[in-house]
């Protein structure tokens, strides 16, 4: 394969720097979100279900079982979601301080219509879920609301919340060559560029700078071969340590 002459010419519409910035903290936000919904998990379930964690563990608890009839209680299923949704409201406002001033999740709850956005906009951000939502959740399943939530529910919100930051992060990015090349070279040390063995997608130069962001520096030998268009011709760093 012919060697690709990447241009320094950096286009106009790439706004790499902040394409970059996005990219780099896709996992950071993730885990942000898998605590914050795990916090809420908890502190309901300290709340209304009497769980104590000086006595067991949380996985613990989840084996033990809950009373049914309490589930069934709309009551109660309105004061469990609004303890977790409360919960993602507060985390927002507490990584926001300079923002949010003297006020609070119930403030916002029973505030006017601005409010009561701004707590549904929150909650959206920092548990990827509105009440509306998790009062769905907890009517459909009940007693077993607590086990799907942790095992197949959360992981879920995480990963699609992250994925829409993504595509609106490089929503702008062509599929030209312009632009694809610019990704290349931006996250590929030059004398590795000439192992590759085909032009790249669009998906794929993107996966190569979201690789790049994430790691900060240009990718190696090591970061690239897990690439099926990146042929390597002798062994990576770890592979020679290995012998």
């Amino acid at each position: 394969m012919s060697e690709t002459n990447y241009s320094s010419k950096k286009p106009d519409d790439l706004k790499l720097e902040q394409t970059k910035t996005y990219l780099k903290h896709l996992k950071s936000y993730k885990e942000i979100m898998t605590l914050s919904n795990n916090e809420a998990l908890i502190t309901a379930a300290k709340k209304h279900l009497d769980y104590d964690g000086s006595k067991m563990s949380f996985s613990d608890f989840l084996k033990s079982g809950y009373d049914v009839d309490k589930w069934k209680d709309a009551d109660f299923q309105e004061k469990f979601t609004q303890t977790m949704t409360d919960i993602y409201v507060e985390r927002g406002l507490k990584n926001n301080p300079n923002i949010f001033k003297e006020t609070s999740a119930e403030k916002l709850r029973n505030g006017d219509l601005e409010d009561q956005s701004l707590y549904k906009t929150l909650s959206q951000h920092y548990g990827g879920i509105t009440k509306q939502e998790l009062q769905g959740l907890v009517s459909k399943h009940k007693d077993n609301f607590v086990n799907i939530f942790s095992s197949q529910i959360a992981p879920g919100l995480a990963d699609r919340i992250a994925s829409r930051i993504r595509d609106s992060a490089v929503s702008h990015i062509k599929d030209s060559k312009d632009h694809l090349d610019k990704l290349v070279e931006e996250s590929v040390a030059p004398e590795h560029r000439k192992y590759f063995t085909r032009s790249l997608t669009r998906e794929e130069a993107i996966e190569l700078l979201e690789t790049y962001s994430q790691k900060d520096s240009p990718l190696d030998l090591d970061d690239l071969k897990s690439f099926d268009f990146f042929n390597v011709p002798y062994k990576s760093k770890s592979e020679k340590k290995s012998k």
